[in-house]
């Protein structure tokens, strides 16, 4: 018998498909007291269990694209909570006081403050609850000693449906080849909607009967754009979503035809734009595909998922599926991992960072732990057989360390050669310029690099003194500063010089008023995320550059305010002339 569900309509789209019924992670708690003489054991725990929290959220963090602002928004504030003295005292309290498990007490404080903001007629102060289910599961789970990280088993082209939404699962399904998905709760504006608009899928939540009336793979047409569920659906509702189905594509096909066209200028002179990745997952997408390259592939992801570096075989199939999902052709730029000391002080016996941006990432724990540097290197070799893979290495500041990672590089040909294993023996090797010293010295490193490319969000905050997700510094953090021209600049220009290609792949190339003031510096090369991509393919249409060479000539000395402007106005005119 067909039903209809109604609920609040998140991400847009339809899809048909079968069931699958998820329930939430929950994690049931009991009031058990404790002796005087286990309190110290248990703040312990709870000590312990905030430290293992804020790792996992920070591995998170570092993973999440540079320009996903709101995603990245969204752990910062989880991380603040979990840093917060006050919290940290009322639940030491709760334990001395009460003398009850670290478990229950911060069941009990949570439950407590959960109360509290439903009472709050404040719309935004009361979708906070969601938030602190969301930390308060985290921190339980870690609590035990042996936990480990709590995936939801979530299977590939069915539709979710899930009880109680979560940030966690947002997250999780962003990484999963789900259809679409429905909760029986959850708000329009909480932060696990803003997740689910990125996800390029049906999301619908507050579908209160959902668990009732659904079952395993019963077959339901979902609507994220009206927010309806039509469960068992009759011929003519299928034939009418059929219809929908078909409209829905025609839109698809208009922005296929446009994603489809080469990037070139208005006097058709041809500019490359590549696409940001960090999932092989997301080279199906048709901005994607369609993007003359994958300028940057993020691969600290694979350890974010395993929660420990993946072995030679495991990344293998990784680099492998990404040729298979995209282009056994095109570039594809592999950024080795680019994981801090900070996330893995334990693990490998490192001093606590302090800043971390600072301290042993990118090629510096490459360098220092070659074993790991070796089976990712191996890894990438291999699947280069395939594809057109390059190795991207991050955080260099000097020749010698590009040196001394071409020498690894070339231990580890010798090895694959030694076993008969087939490779890529001709795999280009280029850097990321993003550390003022590497832009400084561009010139004598484009004598040992393949390629550039700059990587402006981390080469802002360090010309600048400014850390990049710093609220209060938001101000200061600005690419159009005229110290991070010069640097991007000289980049350039040592790039030409030495005939090497480069790229841009931070957020300032997804920027629609950086991108002429970037052509007008003699880029021609863009790297950018997919919801960018569009919109700058048709941008770039749009200019000619031998004007912006020539508006860049003449203002590039100004403050950056001037600056800024001068560029805005451009953008904004070439926009009123499309009738835009």
């Amino acid at each position: 018998m067909m039903k209809i569900l109604r609920g609040i309509p998140i991400s847009s789209g339809l899809v048909a498909g079968k069931v699958t019924i998820i329930k939430s992670i929950s994690y049931a708690t009991f009031q058990k007291s404790i002796k005087k003489s286990e309190v110290e054991k248990h703040i312990s725990m709870f000590k312990q269990s905030i430290k293992k929290s804020l790792e996992e959220l920070q591995l998170l963090f570092s993973f999440m694209e540079s320009d996903a602002k709101d995603a990245r928004e969204i752990i910062l504030s989880h991380q603040e909570m979990l840093k917060d003295k006050v919290f940290h005292d009322e639940i030491i309290s709760i334990i001395n006081d009460e003398l009850v498990e670290a478990e229950f007490a911060i069941h009990s404080f949570f439950e407590k403050l959960i109360n509290d903001f439903s009472k709050i007629e404040d719309n935004y102060l009361s979708q906070r609850k969601e938030d602190f289910r969301d930390i308060k599961d985290r921190i339980i789970k870690n609590l035990s000693q042996n936990s480990t990280r709590n995936f939801h088993s979530i299977p590939k082209n069915k539709i979710t449906v899930i009880d109680n939404i979560s940030v966690s699962f947002m997250f999780e399904a962003k990484n999963s080849n789900v259809l679409g998905i429905i909760a029986k709760n959850g708000t329009a504006n909480s932060h696990s909607a803003i997740i689910a608009k990125s996800l390029d899928i049906p999301v619908v939540f507050e579908v209160k009967d959902a668990l009732v009336e659904m079952k395993n793979n019963d077959f339901i047409l979902l609507n994220g754009n009206t927010g309806t569920v039509i469960v068992s659906p009759s011929d003519e509702k299928i034939s009418e979503f059929q219809k929908n189905k078909k409209k829905e594509k025609r839109l698809y096909l208009g922005k296929l035809k446009l994603a489809k066209l080469p990037t070139s200028t208005k006097n058709n002179q041809r500019i490359q734009i590549m696409s940001n990745i960090e999932i092989p997952d997301e080279a199906k997408k048709i901005e994607v595909k369609n993007s003359d390259g994958i300028g940057l592939f993020r691969t600290e992801f694979l350890y974010y998922i395993e929660n420990k570096f993946p072995t030679t075989e495991r990344q293998y199939k990784f680099y492998r599926d990404l040729i298979k999902f995209y282009s056994e052709n095109k570039p594809i730029y592999i950024r080795t991992f680019d994981i801090g000391g900070d996330k893995l002080s334990n693990e490998f016996g490192l001093a606590k960072e302090l800043n971390p941006y600072l301290g042993c990432r990118g090629i510096r724990f490459s360098l220092r732990f070659p074993k790991i540097f070796k089976d990712q290197i191996k890894a990438i070799l291999r699947a280069g057989a395939f594809g057109n893979l390059k190795i991207m290495l991050p955080m260099i500041t000097s020749k010698n360390e590009i040196i001394r990672a071409k020498k690894i590089i070339n231990d580890v040909k010798f090895e694959l050669k030694k076993s008969k294993m087939k490779f890529d023996e001709n795999i280009e090797i280029g850097i990321m310029i993003e550390v003022p010293a590497a832009a400084i010295q561009s010139e004598q490193l484009a004598d040992v690099s393949d390629f550039f490319s700059i990587g402006t969000n981390d080469l802002t905050q360090y010309i600048l003194a400014a850390d990049r997700d710093n609220e209060t510094l938001a101000e200061s953090f600005n690419y159009f500063h005229p110290a991070v021209l010069q640097l991007i600049e000289i980049s350039i220009n040592a790039a030409k010089k030495r005939n090497i290609p480069i790229s841009i792949c931070g957020e300032m190339a997804g920027d629609e008023i950086a991108v002429p003031l970037l052509l007008g510096m003699g880029l021609k090369c863009f790297s950018i995320s997919k919801e960018n991509y569009l919109n700058i393919k048709d941008d770039i249409s749009n200019y000619e550059l031998d004007i912006l060479r020539k508006k860049y000539t003449k203002i590039k000395r100004k403050s950056q305010i001037e600056i800024f402007q001068f560029y805005k106005k451009i953008m904004k005119e070439t926009k009123e002339t499309k009738g835009l």
